[in-house]
């Protein structure tokens, strides 16, 4: 099924999914036509009441209906038909408002047959929304103020609770790959308490504080959730290359330093100097020699030293730098993840605030307003009943209008359809059902006013709308039957000419004067 979004495509649910992935994208049953057998069921929607073909109603099924079904459209038509009755004879708006109850429940859940669990919520949003427009009305248990205040308040937290479940199942299927992300889940079910709680500071300044105190907390707690799931994925966004290292130095060489010392000459001393200046000699040889290999072995203890601490140096700077390069990795690839679980959790939480808008937000709304509007045109009604002024009559009529809007919109936005599709089901059920129904209100207003207006019997007689009803049935049908005699008339005088036209060419060459052969023209001749 197309849909208007741009966005990833959509997962539709099955039917083993949760009832708040269902809802507003519920594959309807198999579309059906009317029992006639030339029907054509390719241009009817799911949301169709009529046929396209014959303008037959879709509501029994496509069997041929029962018997019973008859008998019930007959006694809900005795029950209309009273509520107006004891409007009048009770000067009350109830009765009349119990038939506006009715037939709202028929535009809101009617067109949503084949979407069960649509139905059901579209069924539940009016009949709640009926009930708190009618004690709006009335005031019987708390003020308009307080009704108007906790509605709003309900109504947010519904929202919420809707938005964290649909969040929490992945947004719906409208976020992509990101509706499969559990992280991302979370950061959207963070967040999702913002738009109600500011909404809530925006109601009253009872709970103002704590509103605003919700709001930013939702936005925090989902920056701080992207944040350690960002840290805890990290390492997938690591560079695992080997930072740069300086080279370590090769170890030195041990030193051999030698000290080449000339022998003494052989044979005995010569004498006492002799033997005097060998000794001297062979000291001196000897000190030398220890003081070179001495400093041979300093200098290579020394040389070793260095590199010691050039080795150590290295190496620290090196498990520094690895350290440090590590350390900005880790952080930034912990800034990536989260960047990336952020933004996922903000498609997400799109996603799921945008069908809880549409699903939760919009039919209640609307209903709603068509609540508050059936029970102030159920009073014009019962105003009209009872003083016959003609002006009223434009209030009803708009109330109607509204109404009616109000609650086709609630359908529209539970079914889950193209919204072109959607307008064409409404603009062609309410095209069959308004002429429907202005017969069967001639009808009604018709019988029901009789008995006042000619016997003086009730409270209801005839008035401006019966008139202005049966003066809008006897034009259309004047109309209707001058158009259909149209057609005919011309279709008579198209007959006539083509009866009179070989009589008339007949007489035309029997009147024709006589001329010479030679001067007549060839019939067949070329111009």
């Amino acid at each position: 099924m197309p849909h208007t979004l741009e966005d990833p495509p959509l997962v539709t649910p099955s039917g083993q999914d949760s009832w708040w992935m269902r809802l507003g994208a519920e594959t309807p049953g198999r579309v059906h036509g009317c029992v006639q057998p030339d029907c054509d069921r390719g241009p009817i929607a799911a949301t169709d009441a009529y046929c396209r073909t014959h303008e037959a109603f879709l509501g029994w099924g496509p069997r041929k209906p029962h018997p019973l079904h008859y008998v019930a459209i007959g006694a809900l038509r005795v029950v209309i038909a009273a509520g107006f009755v004891f409007t009048a004879l009770l000067d009350s708006m109830l009765p009349v408002w119990g038939v506006a109850l009715l037939s709202g429940l028929a535009i809101a859940a009617l067109p949503l047959r084949l979407y069960g669990l649509g139905r059901n919520a579209a069924a539940l949003f009016w009949l709640v929304a009926a009930a708190l427009g009618l004690e709006f009305w009335f005031g019987a248990f708390t003020t308009r103020t307080g009704l108007l205040t906790w509605t709003a308040y309900v109504g947010l937290a519904a929202w919420w609770v809707f938005t964290a479940l649909v969040a929490n199942s992945g947004g719906g299927g409208r976020a992509g790959a990101a509706g499969f992300d559990r992280g991302a889940q979370l950061v959207a079910v963070t967040l999702t308490v913002t738009l109600p709680a500011l909404g809530a500071a925006v109601v009253g300044e009872q709970w103002r504080d704590l509103a605003l105190i919700l709001a930013i907390g939702g936005v925090t707690g989902a920056l701080l959730v992207a944040a350690i799931i960002g840290v805890l994925r990290g390492g997938r966004h690591l560079d695992h290359a080997r930072p740069p290292q300086i080279p370590y130095l090769s170890r030195p060489l041990a030193l051999r330093w030698r000290v080449q010392v000339a022998r003494a000459r052989p044979g005995r001393p010569a004498g006492p100097i002799d033997r005097l200046a060998r000794g001297v000699i062979a000291f001196v040889h000897v000190v030398v020699a220890g003081s070179a290999l001495g400093g041979t072995r300093l200098l290579s203890a020394l040389r070793l030293l260095g590199y010691g601490l050039l080795v150590a140096s290295a190496a620290l700077v090196n498990w520094l730098v690895r350290i440090g390069v590590e350390a900005s990795r880790r952080i930034l690839g912990s800034i990536v993840a989260a960047s990336l679980v952020g933004w996922d959790g903000w498609r997400v939480f799109r996603a799921a605030t945008l069908r809880a808008v549409r699903v939760v937000l919009i039919p209640f709304a609307f209903a709603s307003c068509a609540a508050v509007t059936i029970a102030w045109w159920s009073e014009a009604v019962r105003r009209y009943l009872a003083e016959g002024q003609w002006l009223t009559l434009a209030w009803i009529g708009a109330g109607i209008v509204a109404a009616a809007i109000a609650l086709t919109l609630i359908w529209i936005a539970l079914s889950g359809q193209p919204l072109n599709v959607s307008l064409r089901s409404a603009a062609h059920s309410a095209n069959i059902a308004s002429t429907k129904g202005l017969l069967i209100l001639a009808l009604f207003a018709l019988a029901i006013g009789a008995p006042g207006t000619l016997l003086g019997i009730g409270p209801i007689t005839w008035g401006w709308l019966t008139a202005g009803v049966w003066v809008l049935l006897i034009t259309a049908t004047a109309l209707h039957l001058t158009a259909r005699a149209r057609p005919r008339r011309d279709q008579r005088d198209r007959d006539g000419k083509a009866a009179t036209a070989p009589e008339e060419h007949q007489t035309s060459e029997d009147d024709t004067p006589a001329v010479e052969p030679e001067l007549r023209r060839p019939e067949n001749a070329a111009t």
